[in-house]
């Protein structure tokens, strides 16, 4: 017996706040960034857990000049 299981997961970014673009560094080009909130909504994750090492679970990040912490959608796009 064989079982296959196929899923698939939509995320539609709207509003004005995610419309963030700026440079990944990790991937060398212009990227859209979301917040830690929208990062874990996405990757189906709690916020203490997208906080966690970036490096360990290669999601590349950014911090504005405000201090508020962005991430890379394409990076965390690939981890999931």
């Amino acid at each position: 017996m064989e079982i296959t299981v196929e899923t698939t997961r939509l995320f539609i970014a709207s509003g004005e706040s995610s419309q963030v673009r700026a440079w990944c560094e990790k991937c060398g080009a212009q990227a859209r960034m979301i917040t830690v909130d929208q990062a874990a909504t996405v990757a189906g994750m709690n916020r203490a857990a997208a906080c966690g090492p970036s490096d360990a679970m290669k999601i590349h990040f950014v911090e504005t000049c405000e201090g508020s912490v962005l991430v890379c959608l394409n990076s965390l796009l690939e981890l999931i």
